[in-house]
């Protein structure tokens, strides 16, 4: 996980993530990688920043409508 989110901040596709997983109700693990902001200054990114959701609406709402019976390959 480290690498594929180090290098998508490399390549500038995101500027930072915050990763959590649980287990059985526990986090076992939470670690945020690069910037939360970049303009007008960089902040780095940390394990309790809180994200706006609102703007990932469309893409959740569509991507986890489509199924793999209405695709045509």
């Amino acid at each position: 996980m480290d690498k594929v989110i180090e290098q998508a901040i490399e390549k500038k596709e995101l500027p930072g993530a915050v990763v959590l997983v649980g287990h059985h109700g526990r986090i076992v693990w939470r670690k945020a990688y690069g910037a939360r902001a970049v303009e007008p200054q960089r902040e780095a990114m940390t394990a309790d920043t809180i994200f706006d959701l609102a703007s990932l609406t469309k893409v959740v709402v569509t991507a986890t409508s489509i199924n793999d019976a209405d695709r045509t390959w």
